[in-house]
């Protein structure tokens, strides 16, 4: 699912994995490792992202990149609804 929030610009799908495991290895980005990896940003590196992405006019695209990813995590639950899997699906994926 990373791949679909992490390409939001001109990345290649393909290197969405290995670009967010250098951020990883580089102290960027943190891993929490649990039943499904989550990965954060460091604050400071955080706040000076959400400043620059104002500062580019780029805000609402990105907000819209969110919004239809959130959508995408909700349509593919409600397909799975009530399945034996339908316990499991909320934790992992929102928070």
């Amino acid at each position: 699912m990373g791949e679909r929030v992490g390409t939001a610009g001109p990345l290649a799908s393909q290197s969405a994995a290995g670009l967010l495991a250098s951020l990883v290895d580089k102290s960027v980005v943190q891993a929490q490792a649990g039943g499904t990896v989550r990965y954060s940003l460091l604050e400071t590196i955080r706040q000076f992202a959400a400043r620059r992405l104002a500062e580019s006019g780029a805000e609402p695209a990105a907000h819209t990149s969110l919004l239809e990813w959130a959508l995408y995590v909700a349509r593919s639950a409600e397909a799975r609804l009530g399945s034996t899997e339908w316990p499991a699906l909320g934790e992992p994926a929102i928070r």
